[in-house]
């Protein structure tokens, strides 16, 4: 694939790789065969095989036709090919196949400065080799933002993939459902954005600016008004008190207790929160159960007034349909 597709900026710059003795080399990623070293922003360098790379990243695949670029260009990140050695297989690092000695290799290879952090690239590079992937479950959020941010800037989409799943488990996560709803937006995840808006309706919006972009100020005002008119909807929708007929007087004229008290109970698991009408069965389960023997009639209003909520709920606009 071309790199065109990709929006990526212009790594920070390239130095001899004779230096490498002097930096910090990661563990996992230091090839002795290593036809390319990718440098961290914290200054950390990455012994890897160029092949790889290309195998996994649609920017990395084009590595070779834009080594002529400037390295000032905008649109395309620099990659300069960094040595003579023989592309090393995709199993690992240990490869033997390389005709290129060590020491040949850090007197003539250089060094791609990416603007990525070192715990970044770890996991990053990780799905550009045959092994497990990481374990986003036991990876704090921050630096899985990070992750997710790099995966999709050099296109690599087991990562993306990964990335993906782990985010929509973090939107339950108090204080995170905005932030995936940003990463969502900007990469237009369309079936997560709807997720995390929706888990969004119960974050405060003090929490708003600090975390959503300017331009999602209007469609995100737009959005949560629509749910907070739901919820005037569905507050109003029945009176808080409801008569039954009265044999001795011949009128609708005898107060349901039950009802009242039903009433209240529904609207204290409500509690002015639009977030909880996409729980309706949770809402509404407290207020069934105490009607069920105590008046069966004002349960079956209670039914028809859930399915209508569920009907109202099903026809709410969806975020993504708004940005």
């Amino acid at each position: 694939m071309s790199s065109e597709t990709a929006d990526a900026p212009t790594p920070t710059s390239s130095t001899p790789a004779s230096n490498a003795q002097e930096q910090t080399v990661s563990p996992r990623f230091a090839a002795e065969d290593a036809d390319i070293i990718l440098q961290s922003s914290d200054g950390v360098h990455f012994k890897v095989h160029r092949i790889n790379l290309k195998m996994h990243s649609d920017i990395f695949a084009d590595a070779e036709d834009i080594s002529s670029l400037s390295s000032s260009s905008s649109a395309s990140p620099s990659l300069i090919h960094v040595g003579s050695a023989s592309p090393a297989p995709t199993h690992g690092q240990d490869s033997s196949t390389s005709s290129t000695s060590s020491s040949t290799f850090k007197s003539s290879a250089e060094v791609v400065a990416l603007s990525e952090s070192a715990p970044v690239l770890e996991l990053l590079l990780q799905y550009m080799y045959r092994q497990p992937p990481p374990d986003l479950s036991k990876v704090a959020f921050e630096l899985l933002a990070g992750l997710a941010e790099a995966a999709e800037k050099y296109r690599v989409y087991y990562a993306i993939d990964g990335c993906r799943r782990a985010m929509r488990d973090s939107i339950s996560v108090d204080g995170h459902a905005f932030q995936v709803l940003r990463w969502a937006v900007k990469h237009k995840h369309s079936d997560l954005i709807d997720e995390a808006a929706e888990a969004a309706l119960s974050v405060p919006v003090q929490s708003l600016r600090s975390v959503l972009e300017p331009s999602l100020y209007l469609p995100w005002n737009e959005y949560q008004r629509s749910w907070a008119d739901a919820l005037s909807t569905e507050v109003i929708r029945f009176r808080p008190t409801t008569n039954h007929w009265n044999t001795a007087t011949r009128e609708t004229d005898m107060p349901c207790e039950p009802w009242t008290h039903a009433f209240a109970l529904l609207m204290h698991k409500l509690a002015g929160k639009p977030s909880q009408l996409l729980k309706l069965d949770e809402v509404f389960k407290q207020s069934e159960d105490y009607l069920h023997t105590r008046c069966p009639e004002c349960r079956e209003v209670l039914a028809g007034w859930k399915t209508a909520a569920e009907r109202d709920i099903e026809k709410m606009p969806k975020f993504s349909k708004l940005i």
